[in-house]
């Protein structure tokens, strides 16, 4: 830490951001404890990059700094989401297509995208983060982030097409990274 370091603005930091960090893993994690930690983590490595922060703009950072302490995390919540879907879906009458087939279907597709796919769309629907944003996090251009996302969604559309077509349950592994 430099000299100029100001322990009140990372408290008021903390403060005004743990909100956001809370719901970008709330929405990825269902175990609050493990959410907690996780934030907890977060801040830490902010507290370590305190004088590498940027200027304004800290969502994205943040954003950045939560994603890479999650990927463990995730790849666990992965294999179990992966797991009870394919119970439930050895579960689904086949000959029933009620709200809820759909609904899984879509979470088939999803769960069949590679993980960069399934980070992006996160970071757009879930998130609610601009392509502005999303460029700053990632290191690329907007336009880069446009063409991303309208990949993502045309092989989301594809896997849940094809869901659809073949009459799959969608419990085939995922495509790896």
């Amino acid at each position: 830490m430099t000299a100029e370091f100001n322990g009140h603005d990372y408290v008021n930091f903390v403060r005004e951001y743990s909100s956001f960090v809370a719901r970008y893993l709330n929405r990825r994690e269902t175990n609050a404890r493990e959410c907690a930690e996780i934030a907890d983590e977060t801040f830490a490595v902010v507290w370590k990059l305190w004088d590498k922060r940027p200027t304004e703009n800290f969502e994205p950072w943040l954003t950045n700094i939560a994603q890479r302490i999650l990927s463990n995390h995730r790849r666990s919540r992965d294999r179990r989401w992966r797991l009870a879907q394919r119970l439930a879906f050895e579960r689904v009458d086949d000959d029933v297509d009620d709200d809820g087939s759909d609904k899984m279907k879509l979470l088939a597709a999803f769960g069949k995208l590679k993980e960069k796919d399934r980070e992006l769309l996160r970071q757009v629907y879930w998130e609610e983060l601009t392509f502005f944003q999303i460029s700053l996090a990632l290191g690329i251009s907007e336009n880069a982030v446009a063409i991303r996302v309208t990949r993502a969604r045309d092989r989301l559309t594809a896997k849940y097409s094809q869901l659809n077509l073949n009459g799959d349950d969608g419990t085939d592994e995922e495509d790896v990274d």
